[in-house]
């Protein structure tokens, strides 16, 4: 009966955040819940601005941005009765989503933080009949937000597990901090965190991810975390009327497009890993006028530090030759960048001893390439260059779909799996 007891509210709690899924920093609604939920467990709970700043953090939101999320995330609090929580939390939370939860025993012992990511993606979800989220009636109510990455079933264990930890506080020695982070998304959360990290020195870090292995595999110890590099950009041009005067212009969107074609022939290194992407490209006033501004939004990864910036360093080459090609102005603006990370070895292997004596997976090895960016590496390093461990977990499941597709979602069986495998490695860490 516990263990459904247990199952029953992890899924409840995915399917909630799933339905309502937030963005970047303004992650309300899910921060609100989560801070009364644990500070009812027993934790002392910091929450928004209480974390770290506003004007500190990387990319805040605008005002407008904060004051459209709070008044929809206000309704949907007064439209389930939990007014009382609004009026609690908001004034505390300030500009920004995010909570930390400690718990001090008072007894000797380390102090270990268990990071979970909450924002979701500005991605619409697919309303296909066959997919779970539409059938058991939890499609994300948000038109254009999308937990399409499994944010929500982190968050979820993150909770359950900060629940049933402090039902068992007495056998627990040293510190106990959970992270609920926004702004994973865009590499944002975790730097902004790290850097003006008020909670004092780690000495063990855990994090995690659904997926990304095959799926009835557990990974102890993820490695080769992609470094990556986020930049802004805007070709600025002259305006001219189309028909009349088009020789009169200077078109800033020719210069983006073709700038856009000449990064995909950059020439790839024999060995390791490079990504390039433009995800955003924003041109143009009229049908009938010369674009005299063309945006966009970029990103450069490697599998290291050294080819991260080789293929930056060769797309602002061609985005500058572009713009004197066309005549037209460049500005770039480095936004955010994420951190090259590997898992401790020692570390890895006693998380695998512990999920191997488990039985809830096949497969258990201790460490595969996680292949992609994530900002859980920021505080990876943070810990480790003060001479703590850092571990980065992946729970493999059944998926349907891929990581950032529109159809993307998971087996719910993974969240009991992971909830327990989160427990049992801090309470062998905490005894």
């Amino acid at each position: 009966m516990e263990q459904e007891r247990i199952r029953q509210r992890l899924v409840s709690c995915r399917r909630d955040i799933h339905r309502y899924p937030e963005c970047n920093w303004l992650t309300f609604r899910t921060s609100i819940l989560l801070a009364e939920q644990l500070e009812r467990a027993g934790y002392m709970v910091y929450i928004g601005e209480e974390i770290v700043p506003a004007a500190r953090v990387i990319d805040p939101p605008t005002t407008e941005e904060v004051k459209k999320a709070k008044e929809r995330c206000r309704a949907e609090l007064y439209s389930c009765e939990a007014e009382a929580l609004w009026e609690k939390w908001e004034s505390r939370m300030g500009c920004l989503g995010g909570v930390i939860a400690v718990y001090d025993s008072g007894r000797p012992g380390p102090v270990v933080a268990c990071r979970f990511d909450t924002d979701a993606l500005k991605l619409t979800e697919s309303t296909d009949a066959a997919r779970v989220p539409v059938q058991q009636g939890f499609l994300s109510c948000h038109e254009g937000s999308f937990h399409g990455c499994g944010h929500d079933g982190h968050t979820a264990v993150g909770l359950v597990s900060a629940e049933r930890l402090m039902e068992e506080s007495e056998a627990l020695n040293g510190t106990l901090i959970f992270i609920f982070q926004p702004a994973e998304e865009g590499v944002r959360g975790a730097r902004s965190y790290c850097e003006n990290w008020q909670f004092g020195p780690v000495d063990v870090f855990l994090s995690g991810h659904i997926g990304f292995t095959g799926p009835d595999t557990f990974v102890a110890g993820a490695q080769q975390f992609l470094a990556t590099t986020e930049t802004d950009g805007e070709f600025i041009g002259v305006s001219a009327h189309a028909g009349a005067h088009p020789e009169r212009g200077k078109n800033a969107l020719l210069a983006l497009a073709k700038a856009v074609v000449r990064m995909q022939d950059i020439p790839k290194p024999q060995e390791g890993t490079v990504r390039l992407n433009v995800g955003v490209m924003q041109a143009g006033e009229a049908r009938n006028t010369i674009p005299a501004h063309a945006g966009f939004q970029m990103e450069t990864r490697g599998s290291d530090d050294e080819k991260k910036d080789y293929m930056q360093s060769e797309a602002e080459r061609i985005l500058n030759e572009c713009a004197k090609e066309y005549g037209v102005e460049l500005r770039l603006k480095i936004k955010r960048g994420g951190e090259c990370a590997d898992s401790d070895e020692s570390l890895s292997k006693r998380i695998l001893s512990i999920v191997e004596e488990c039985g809830l997976y096949e497969h258990c090895v201790l460490h595969q390439a996680f292949g992609a960016s994530e900002d859980a590496t920021s505080f990876m390093r943070m810990v480790q260059e003060s001479g703590g461990q850092a571990a980065y977990m992946l729970f493999g499941c059944p998926e349907s779909g891929q990581h950032h597709e529109d159809g993307f979602d998971f087996d719910e069986t993974v969240l009991e799996k992971s909830c327990e495998i989160w427990i049992r490695v801090v309470r062998d860490v905490l005894k």
